[in-house]
């Protein structure tokens, strides 16, 4: 997989959770970078857990926030780049 093709794939799930909700600018950008070095070393593998795990979390946090009747705030980019 070319490097271009894994940028372009996860600039893309990053600018849909930052207009979602899930994720702050920075945090958008730092999971572009993470996104782009696991589709290009990882392959659809690896980029299908990462997706799983961004998935999940968002969902999870939301039902959370929900049941709270609380607003979590976004995600940074500390915290993308500590969980991946």
């Amino acid at each position: 997989m070319t490097l271009w093709i894994a940028f372009s794939g996860s600039a893309l799930v990053a600018l849909l959770g930052y207009r979602i909700g899930w994720l702050t600018g920075g945090a958008a950008a730092g999971a572009t970078a993470v996104g782009t070095c696991v589709l290009a070393g990882g392959g659809l593998q690896g980029m299908a857990l990462l997706g799983l795990f961004f998935i999940s979390s968002g969902v999870l946090t939301a039902w959370s926030d929900r049941r709270r009747g609380s607003h979590a705030a976004r995600r940074t980019i500390r915290q993308v780049l500590a969980n991946g």
